[in-house]
């Protein structure tokens, strides 16, 4: 559950725990174009539960790609978990300005053969970040790109993937 009136007029957010929310309009128009690799779960407001359809969704990602080419994908600050057995990692970092911590990560590349597995909507095999908060992350087609493009949907950035032979 969650405080609705905090979402506004925003087709799209994510929690604090990298859990994406959309809204009603964007959940109806990926599921009446048919993308794949995800479900819909009902968002509920944290004061009212179940009074109602609800106007909100939580994307959950249900489709895993395999792991990355690497290379020519980089990878720095390897985490392993003895207890849990994940594994966590960062995309290597290509600019530091003096003091100020600023990066831009480097890019992500896959070998072409994934496009015999991939859905509309996938997550990557790694999790990236500090052990206890890792997270994959989530990679979309063309297709969905455009759709979102299409429709004017806000809130929302990509970065390109790169697929090498």
């Amino acid at each position: 559950t969650v405080n609705k009136a905090l979402m506004r007029k925003k087709d799209i957010s994510l929690t604090y725990s990298y859990e994406v929310i959309l809204s009603e309009r964007v959940g109806q128009l990926l599921q009446e174009h048919g993308m794949t690799g995800f479900e819909l779960r009902p968002v509920h407001h944290y004061k009212k539960p179940y009074k109602g359809e609800p106007s909100l969704y939580q994307l959950k990602v249900t489709h895993t790609l395999p792991p990355m080419a690497s290379p020519p994908t980089e990878f720095e600050h390897f985490h392993d978990c003895s207890a849990c057995h994940r594994k966590s990692q960062f995309l290597r970092h290509t600019h530091w300005w003096g003091e100020v911590k600023y990066y831009e990560d480097t890019d992500v590349f896959y070998p072409r053969s994934v496009l015999e597995v991939v859905k509309d909507f996938n997550l990557t095999a790694e999790y990236f970040g500090e052990l206890r908060v890792s997270h994959q992350l989530t990679i979309i087609t063309q297709r969905v790109y455009r759709l979102l493009r299409e429709h004017k949907v806000k809130n929302w950035a990509v970065v390109p993937v790169y697929l090498v032979d």
